[in-house]
């Protein structure tokens, strides 16, 4: 008998204009989305957006 599976998904998307931000960098800031979505009960997906840079900075400085 087959059973269904059932998958969830977590995306974190960040845009480029040419020119713009490296590489590194790009991949940095869909990650910073990546992990919000998945803090905020995952199966979605966010696209990055410059203000969650500030507020990731700010927690890891009260953090640490």
């Amino acid at each position: 008998m087959q059973q269904p599976v059932v998958i969830g998904v977590s995306i974190g998307v960040a845009i480029a204009v040419k020119g713009g931000v490296n590489h590194a960098d790009l991949a940095r800031r869909a990650d910073v989305a990546l992990y919000r979505v998945k803090n905020s009960g995952r199966s979605g997906f966010l696209v990055f957006e410059e203000r969650m840079t500030r507020e990731s900075t700010q927690i890891a400085v009260a953090i640490s």
